[in-house]
């Protein structure tokens, strides 16, 4: 079960703004260190108007060695439809997000990912992080850089610049 949310600090006075989904995801092994999993999702959206939408995301998990794994996510595999109460209706893009994990030793690990836009590559994203476990699985740190790539009218490259992200976080 998962929630990811963005909102506004309240501090400001012109807009109201909150994006939501909640997800409830299932994994099963089906061979030898390959998983195949998926998130049933449900948005809502609140702002001077409300919408909502569901969706599906489809993922596989694979154990390449002992400790490397190779991830493969298709986001919004059902390019859902946020419907607003205005009759309006938004599609999610499909997104395929790719990454590799290290394990280095016992409490920490390196990772890499790509996420792409399937119907806009102009929107490719670049992520380089690692992880430590603060003490037995149970609460972890984390950093990260991303970074992004645009198309020029051109065809020439250029970066649109590296984000740094952070998080501490716990399982169970």
């Amino acid at each position: 079960v998962s929630w990811n949310g963005l909102f506004t600090s309240q501090k400001v006075t012109f807009i109201d703004y909150s994006e939501n989904t909640f997800g409830f995801s299932v994994a099963y092994p089906v061979y030898r260190g390959l998983s195949l999993g998926t998130t049933l999702n449900y948005f809502w959206v609140n702002y001077d108007k409300k919408a909502t939408g569901y969706g599906f995301d489809l993922g596989l998990h694979w154990r390449l060695f002992h400790d490397m794994r190779l991830g493969v996510l298709m986001r919004n595999a059902s390019h859902p439809k946020i419907r607003w109460a205005t009759g309006a209706i938004d599609r999610l893009p499909i997104v395929w997000e790719m990454g590799l994990a290290k394990d280095l030793g016992r409490k920490a690990l390196a990772t890499i990912q790509l996420n792409r836009d399937a119907g806009n590559n102009d929107n490719d994203l670049f992520k380089i992080g690692g992880e430590y476990w603060l003490n037995d699985k149970r609460a972890r740190a984390r950093l990260g850089f991303r970074g992004g790539a645009v198309r020029y009218p051109q065809n020439n490259w250029g970066f649109t610049g590296y984000e740094a992200t952070n998080r501490i976080a716990s399982s169970w």
